[in-house]
């Protein structure tokens, strides 16, 4: 029941013309929150061949998906205890983690990991993970971690030479 102008600046509805159409038709619906758990954009998983396979909420200025960690509000309980951060690819990736004891992992809804992402990590774990996926994507993601954790003050990499 709210005015649809006010569900195209949230990314949910688009408009062509003076039509609006529903963004996420025919996809799993992710809300995504804040560290807080307040909702703040929505990602979406098609369930056929459709092109984009998952959707994100555009940016606002309550959702950023550079500065967003999907699942920091459900990790952080267990990250203030100590336990090291797990950084997968997306949804699926971190819902798996979790179902099996893993509940310290947050995903970066893809593998665009910035230097945002990890300094929000850091604020809660003294040590980061990344788990990406095999593929080109997730190979070139982890690279990039690296040059990021690098540039980053106080991070060192398991296995880097001093």
């Amino acid at each position: 029941k709210i005015p649809l102008e006010t569900a195209e600046k949230a990314g949910l509805v688009g408009r062509k013309e003076e039509r609006f159409y529903d963004r996420f038709r025919a996809r799993v619906m992710f809300p995504i929150t804040d560290v807080r758990g307040r909702v703040t954009g929505f990602g979406g998983r098609c369930l056929d061949d459709s092109v984009p396979k998952y959707l994100n909420s555009p940016e606002t200025p309550v959702f950023k998906k550079g500065e967003t960690l999907y699942g920091l509000f459900q990790a952080k309980p267990e990250l203030v205890k100590g336990a090291s951060a797990i950084v997968v690819e997306g949804y699926f990736d971190l819902m798996a983690l979790h179902k099996n004891g893993f509940t310290s992992a947050v995903a970066t809804m893809g593998t665009a990991l910035t230097p945002a992402h990890l300094r929000t990590l850091k604020g809660y774990s003294g040590l980061v993970y990344a788990l990406f996926d095999s593929d080109a994507a997730g190979r070139n993601a982890l690279l990039r971690f690296g040059t990021i954790a690098k540039s980053t003050p106080s991070v060192t990499l398991i296995g880097e030479r001093q």
